[in-house]
């Protein structure tokens, strides 16, 4: 299974995006002091902005990691 799917799995358990994951993963980086992010339609930034809220726990930022790193 590729890193994509892998991770669009995770997602689907989360019932997010994976742009939300992917916001939601970089804001929870320690070296990470902000995001700027891209978008073209105002709903993108609503959604975009729903990241902030998104409650990552240790296990499903480890596996992030497993899954970037192999």
């Amino acid at each position: 299974m590729s890193k994509v799917n892998k991770l669009k799995k995770i997602a689907a358990e989360l019932g997010v995006s994976m742009a939300q994951l992917a916001l939601a993963w970089v804001l929870r980086q320690e070296q990470v002091a902000s995001v700027v992010v891209g978008a073209s339609k105002s709903k993108q930034i609503a959604d975009n902005a729903k990241a902030a809220d998104i409650t990552l726990s240790t296990e499903t930022l480890n596996l992030i990691e497993q899954i970037l790193t192999d």
